[in-house]
Parts: C-alpha cells; sequence; structure tokens
C-alpha cells in the first residue's frame, strides 16, 4: 500500500493522527514541513515497511531538510527502503555534507536516489539567530593575497538598490562553489555513498543529482539577473550517474548530464562576465598560467572533504 501526496500543510497533530491511523505503508511521498517530533513518530510507524520515500518540503529558506531531521532519519532503521528522494542544503562539500551522504550508504536496499541539492542561502538576510552558520572553508582555499582577502569578501556586492545590500562578495563566491556540479563530483557523491554500504547490502544503481537556488539569496533578484543567472543555469547542471552493469555490483559507471527539472528560460551564455562578477569568479577560479581565459570552461567543481 502507497500514500501519494500526503501533505505536511495539514495541522500538525491531524497529519501525525491521520498518518498513524494508517497501516504501515511500502511508499510514502510527503510535502511540506513538520517539526522533528512528529517527523519521528511517522517515519518510526512506517519504517519497517517502506520501499519509497519522498520528502520535499515547500520551496522557502531551509526548504532542504537539516542535520536534526536527518539524523532522525539515519536513527530510524529501514530495512526495505529501496528508493528515496530527497532535498539536502549543499555546503560547499565539507564534512556535514558528506556525512549525509554516509548517511544514505548505511541504508541496506537502498539502490535509487534522487538527490535536491539546495544551493540558495539566506544567512544575509536573516538575524544571527536564525541564521545558520556561513559553511566553512574547510575543503578549499583561494589564491589570493592574506591581507586582502577578507576585505574582499566583505564588499557589499554592486546593485542599483539597497533591498540586496546585504549580499557580499562572500556569499557570490559561496553560490559558485555549491552550484558548481560536475560529472566528477557526481561520481565522487555516488561512491561516498557506495563505499558506505554495509556488508552483503544491495549496491546503489542509480543517483539523480539535482541542484538548485544558487540565485537565491534572500531577496529579489539583481538588476544584473539575466547575466548571474546565464552563469549558474551554465555551472548548476543536473546529473543521472547509474551503474554500467546493473545488478552485477561492477564499479563502471555511466554519467550523463539531464536538462535541469524546471529548465525555465534559457539566457544567453556572455562572453565576457561583468567586473565585479568576474573578479569573484576568478577568485574562485583562477585563470591558469599562459591560458587566455573563458569562464565558460575554466569552472569546475570542488572535492568533497575527506
Amino acid at each position: 500500500m502507497g500514500l501519494h501526496g500526503a501533505s505536511m500543510a495539514l495541522k500538525p497533530s491531524t497529519l501525525v493522527e491521520f498518518l498513524w491511523s494508517l497501516p504501515p505503508l511500502k511508499g510514502l511521498i510527503l510535502t511540506g514541513e513538520t517539526d522533528p517530533r512528529q517527523f519521528k513518530e511517522w517515519i518510526r510507524h512506517h519504517a519497517p515497511t517502506l520501499r519509497r520515500l519522498a520528502l520535499e518540503p515547500e520551496e522557502s529558506y531551509n526548504s532542504a531538510f537539516d542535520l536534526e531531521y536527518l539524523m532522525i532519519l539515519a536513527e530510524t532503521p529501514l530495512p526495505l527502503l529501496e528508493r528515496l528522494s530527497i532535498n539536502i542544503k549543499r555546503t560547499k562539500g565539507n564534512s556535514d555534507e558528506v556525512s549525509i551522504y554516509k548517511m544514505f550508504g548505511s541504508m541496506p536496499k537502498l539502490q535509487s536516489i534522487v538527490l535536491r541539492l539546495d544551493c540558495s542561502d539566506w544567512s544575509g538576510v536573516l538575524s544571527r539567530r536564525e541564521s545558520h552558520q556561513s559553511p566553512s572553508d574547510e575543503t578549499y582555499s583561494l589564491a589570493v593575497p592574506e591581507d586582502s582577502i577578507v576585505d574582499f569578501w566583505q564588499r557589499i556586492w554592486a546593485t542599483d538598490t539597497r533591498l540586496d545590500a546585504h549580499v557580499r562578495s562572500l556569499h557570490i563566491r559561496d553560490a559558485l562553489i555549491n552550484s558548481a556540479v560536475d560529472a566528477k563530483l557526481a561520481q565522487a557523491i555516488f561512491f561516498t555513498i557506495q563505499n558506505e554500504k554495509p556488508a552483503r547490502s544491495l549496491p546503489l544503481e542509480r543517483l539523480e543529482i539535482r541542484p538548485h537556488g544558487g540565485c537565491d539569496f534572500g531577496r529579489p533578484l539583481f538588476r544584473f539577473s539575466a547575466d548571474w543567472s546565464a552563469v549558474m543555469q551554465h555551472i548548476e547542471r543536473s546529473w543521472l550517474v547509474q551503474r554500467r552493469y546493473p545488478g552485477l555490483g561492477s564499479r563502471l559507471l555511466t554519467v550523463n548530464q539531464l536538462q535541469a527539472e524546471r529548465p525555465g528560460k534559457k539566457c544567453r551564455l556572455p562572453k565576457d562576465l561583468k567586473t565585479q562578477a568576474e573578479a569573484v569568479f576568478r577568485k574562485v577560479w583562477p585563470v591558469l598560467a599562459g591560458a587566455e581565459g573563458d569562464w565558460q570552461k575554466d569552472w569546475h567543481s570542488f572535492p568533497l572533504a575527506v
């Protein structure tokens, strides 16, 4: 038995009572939000029989499942779960992000994952109490003089409105790093999950990766949004990673780029970036010695923390 499209926007107590009233399900798709206590209650009720689970929070700040929810998921035995669709926060491949991938690997029957990577950053518009901490820089370094880096990254992003005065160069930098998903990173995520598989478990067969939200800083888009959106659209790539010989446990993979889940209007790629955009872009991806520099080709993903 499965349940499609139950909404977590229902009154929390009503939703929990409804889910508890059902016999253990094989498939469940939930949209909206719930608090951790309620999440723990209903997931444990259905965990023994679940084979397919999709958790689809609303598209707003904190739409991704944070570590508290993921820890509940990790602590709940899901012995039969085969397919999972979930939205998680991308944090520049740091140890927190890697621990999430490893958690998926601990699920013995899990063979197919749709992973939506939330690259948005609302930290600049939230109060310190509400704001999540900025992801650490533990997984990469930027080739700039030490005495100038702090001043550069704290500069306000130039726009024609004060509405975007909270966006600094460091937010743009993080958006670039989070959004840069290439085939190499997609494979690394696949193997990070697979390598955590316990003995006698089923291998991961299929991983779909869909980054989104790189231009979302919590306020209206910038005046140069068409130019900036083109950059994000170019590097924020979706991938399907599959085993070349399904069912045989072969480590040979096929990696194919997918169309965006919500393509929208295709932006024309600018030949050159505007001055401030190029300054940040080139701090992240410097032009190699002796090369002319082409931003469309010079970007790459950053490795996961080990």
